[in-house]
This record gives structure tokens, C-alpha cells and sequence, in this order.
């Protein structure tokens, strides 16, 4: 039977999150105190711009307005995560969990103080205008890539300890 994470790699999976949501929410400071809202500073012509945002919604502005359901929706994903995080059996799908509960609590964090997310960084891909975004968003989504490499492409497809309530007898070491 696969064996949990032991403690010491949980506290450095928490601590690394923690580490990103810091690096989070001190981008998003440094964006509202030094990007006028609106304005586009180029960095990389054609490709790169600071573009300070105030996005209620999610992703594309989707669900503007909705942000105590977005928060809240937050919180259950960061607890299920968590759940989930400490059934893991190894370091690369514990660290892909750690990436996804940085953003979730990130962005969390700014529709629960603020009521909306802080977004500030803009690109120009192929003459698309990419929506602007953040450091906890490119947590989610290099999280995501992570997770679904480490599901298709791990030999040990046992990723997750069973907790006892969803074991059948049999595994256990009772009767079926």
C-alpha cells in the first residue's frame, strides 16, 4: 500500500505555497501602488505591457460581479485541495497542489479585502491581447499543466491514499 507524504514534506509544500502567495500578494501591491489604473506601460514593444486591472469576475471576465460566490468558491477548492494534499503519496503531485492552492488563496485573499483581484500583467500573443492577469492565476495554470503531466505520465498511478472511510473491507483487511 502506498504510503501518505510524511509531515516534514507536507510543512515544506505549505511553506512553498505560502512563499507564493506572499510573492502574490506583494506583486499585487507593488501594481496598485505603481501602475496608474488603465494604463498600459510597455515593457517589450508589440508583446509585453504593466496593465493594472480590477477584475471581479474570473478568467475573461467571466462572472463579473459574482465575487463572494468566486471567493467562496475559493475556499472550497483550497479545502479540498488540502484534503486532497495530504492523501498525496508523492512530491510532484503534492507540488502541483501546492502551485493551484497558492492562486486559489491569492486571488482568494483579494475578493475577501478588496472585492475584486488585482490584475496587472498584459501580452500581446500573435496579435491577440491576452486578458491581463496575475501571479496567482500563472500558479493555477502552471499547477494544472503539472498535475495532468503528473496523472498521464506517472508509472505509480496510486497518486492518492484512500482514507478509511472510502476503502472497501477487503483493503482494509477484512471480508469483502
Amino acid at each position: 500500500m502506498e504510503q501518505k507524504l510524511g509531515i516534514k514534506k507536507l510543512v515544506f509544500i505549505y511553506l512553498f505555497t505560502l512563499c507564493l502567495v506572499g510573492v502574490d500578494q506583494l506583486t499585487k501591491y507593488l501594481a496598485a501602488s505603481l501602475i496608474e489604473r488603465g494604463h498600459r506601460n510597455t515593457l517589450i514593444p508589440g508583446f509585453f505591457y504593466f496593465t493594472y486591472c480590477e477584475n471581479t469576475g474570473a478568467a475573461w471576465s467571466i462572472f463579473t460581479g459574482k465575487t463572494i460566490l468566486l471567493a467562496l468558491v475559493s475556499l472550497l477548492a483550497a479545502a479540498v485541495i488540502c484534503f486532497i494534499l495530504h492523501h498525496s503519496t508523492t512530491m510532484p503531485l503534492a507540488f502541483s497542489l501546492g502551485l493551484i492552492l497558492a492562486g486559489a488563496i491569492g486571488n482568494m485573499i483579494d475578493r475577501f479585502a478588496r472585492g475584486y483581484v488585482i490584475d496587472f500583467l498584459d501580452f500581446d500573443i500573435f496579435r491577440y491581447n491576452f486578458p491581463v492577469f496575475n501571479f496567482a492565476d500563472m500558479c493555477v495554470v502552471i499547477g494544472c499543466f503539472l498535475l495532468a503531466f503528473v496523472v498521464i505520465f506517472t508509472k505509480n498511478k496510486k497518486l492518492l491514499v484512500r482514507p478509511s472511510f472510502m476503502r472497501r473491507k477487503s483493503e482494509d483487511g477484512g471480508n469483502d
